[in-house]
C-alpha cells in the first residue's frame, strides 16, 4: 500500500518528485531505478513480482555472450559494413527483423542466415520496433547473455578495452548499461560518397544526445527504444569508455532517402513529414573529429 501510495504522488506530482529526487539521490543509476519502477504501468507490486520471477528463473547458460537486436527497412546497402563491424568487435548473432524490405535485404543477408550468424525474421506492419523488440525477448531472451538494441547507422565503440572485456567486467547485478549515444554530422557531404560509413562521417557532437541500451534479456520485463525495464543494477558509462556512434545525417542526399524508407518506430507519414532540411540541419552537428573506429576500417574491407 505504501508503494502505491508513493508512486500516485509520482505520477501526479512527477516533474517535483523527479526534481527532488536530482537533489537529494546524487547517483544517477539509482535514480533511473527508482523511476524505472515508478513508471512501471501496472504497479509496483506487479513489477516486483515479475522481478521475483525473473530472478527465480535466471538462467546461466546461454547459446551467445554478446548480440544486436535491430528492425530494419530498405537498409540493404549499409548491412555488410554494419554486421562486419560488430562481428569484428565481439558480436555473435544478430537478430534482423525485416520489415517489409523491398530492396536486396534478404539477398544480402542470405550467407549470414545460412552460416548462423543472423536470425533473420520478417516481420511486416507499421510502427513495428517495439513489437520487434518484444518479439525478440519472448522467443530469444534465453539464448544470449547481453544484447543491444541499435540501427544499421548506430555503431558500438568501446574506446578503453575491447568490448567484450568491457562486459564481462561489469557486476553480475548489472541488467542494463545505457551508452552515451553521439551525432555524428554530414562532414559537408551533399551526394553519397564511396567507401565505408565509418570513413566519410568523422565529425560528431562534443556530447552524448541521449544512450542506448545494452542489457541482460533474461532480466528484462518490457523494451523501450532507448531504455528498457529491467531488473538489477543500471550503469551510465563515460563516453571516454564507450558510446555508440550515431550515423544520424550522413550526406544530403542518404538524409532524403530516410523519407522514403519510413520509418519502423513512428510510421511512414511520420517520415515523410520529419526528414526535412531544416531537421537535418538542426542534427548535422560537425563540432570534433574523432577517428577512433577507423582502426577497424582495412578489415571490414577485407571482409565485404
Amino acid at each position: 500500500m505504501y508503494l502505491s501510495f508513493l508512486q500516485k504522488i509520482y505520477r501526479k506530482h512527477s516533474s517535483l518528485v523527479k526534481k527532488l529526487l536530482h537533489i537529494f539521490i546524487p547517483y544517477r543509476s539509482v535514480r533511473t531505478k527508482i523511476k524505472m519502477v515508478w513508471d512501471w504501468p501496472y504497479g509496483i507490486e506487479d513489477f516486483k513480482q515479475k522481478e521475483n520471477t525473473l530472478l527465480a528463473e535466471n538462467n546461466q547458460n546461454f547459446k551467445y555472450f554478446l548480440s544486436i537486436v535491430a528492425i530494419a527497412k530498405n537498409e540493404a546497402l549499409n548491412f555488410k559494413e554494419w554486421i562486419e563491424y560488430h562481428r569484428i568487435v565481439g558480436i555473435e548473432k544478430f537478430y534482423i527483423y525485416d520489415n517489409e524490405s523491398t530492396d536486396s535485404t534478404k539477398e544480402i543477408l542470405q550467407p549470414y542466415i545460412d552460416a548462423g550468424i543472423v536470425e533473420y525474421i520478417y516481420f511486416p506492419g507499421e510502427k513495428m520496433q517495439l513489437p520487434a523488440y518484444d518479439h525478440f525477448l519472448t522467443n530469444f531472451r534465453q539464448d544470449t547473455k547481453w544484447a543491444a538494441t541499435i540501427d544499421l547507422d548506430e555503431f558500438i565503440v568501446s574506446k578503453k578495452e575491447s568490448l567484450v572485456s568491457f562486459l564481462k567486467g561489469q557486476h553480475k547485478n548489472v541488467a542494463q548499461i545505457l551508452v552515451p549515444w553521439v551525432f555524428f554530422g554530414s562532414n559537408g557531404h551533399i551526394k553519397k560518397p564511396e567507401g565505408l560509413v565509418i570513413e566519410n562521417y568523422t565529425k560528431r557532437a562534443r556530447r552524448a544526445k541521449m544512450y542506448k541500451s545494452i542489457f541482460r534479456p533474461n532480466l528484462t520485463l518490457s523494451t523501450h527504444v532507448h531504455k528498457h525495464f529491467v531488473v538489477g543494477k543500471m550503469i551510465f558509462p563515460n563516453m571516454k569508455d564507450i558510446m555508440v556512434n550515431h550515423y544520424y545525417c550522413k550526406s544530403w542526399e542518404e538524409y532524403q532517402n530516410r523519407a522514403t524508407r519510413g520509418d519502423v518506430y513512428h510510421g511512414n507519414q511520420f517520415a515523410k513529414d520529419t526528414f526535412t532540411k531544416n531537421k537535418f540541419d538542426q542534427n548535422d552537428i560537425n563540432e570534433i573529429e574523432d577517428t577512433f573506429i577507423l582502426q577497424y576500417a582495412d578489415k571490414i574491407k577485407e571482409k565485404i
